[in-house]
């Protein structure tokens, strides 16, 4: 199984800096990630992501991240896209993500303790924010991952 890890698109409100490729661990065989000072953290939570064939012919990896906002400003985050660190770094599978109402809410982060449950979703972090990130990266095959 391929080893995921993000290309996290960035867009600071202060300054307008761009930032891009967030790296998560990588095993010693795998390409060493891009390097970018980054004020937002994405870190994989949980114990190994396990694929799953589903009944709708794929196979999907679902799992969530926690994003941190460690700035003094916004960041606005414009995508955030699972990569193959054993691939080059290629972005890999498709990742959609709907919420209970059907909503879709991929690239946007979930925020802790906000209200209304509508206004929680969203691609703006505020500065010391954080939140989760849902994914559900799939597959036509397990051979794929």
């Amino acid at each position: 199984m391929r080893i995921a890890a993000f290309a996290l698109v960035l867009l600071m409100a202060a300054g307008g800096a761009q930032a891009e490729r967030c790296g998560a661990a990588v095993p010693p065989d795998a390409a060493i990630p891009p390097t970018t000072i980054n004020p937002v953290i994405l870190r994989v939570l949980g114990g190994p992501v396990t694929p799953v064939a589903a009944t709708d012919g794929l196979v999907h990896l679902a799992y969530a991240a926690q994003v941190t906002n460690l700035a003094a400003s916004p960041a606005r985050i414009g995508s955030i896209t699972p990569l193959d660190a054993l691939g080059g770094f290629a972005p890999t599978g498709r990742n959609l993500v709907r919420d209970v109402h059907g909503a879709e809410i991929t690239s946007q982060v979930r925020t802790f303790g906000q209200a209304p449950e509508a206004a929680r979703d969203t691609t703006t972090l505020a500065p010391g924010a954080s939140g989760i990130a849902f994914f559900d990266v799939t597959y036509p095959r397990l051979d794929q991952v």
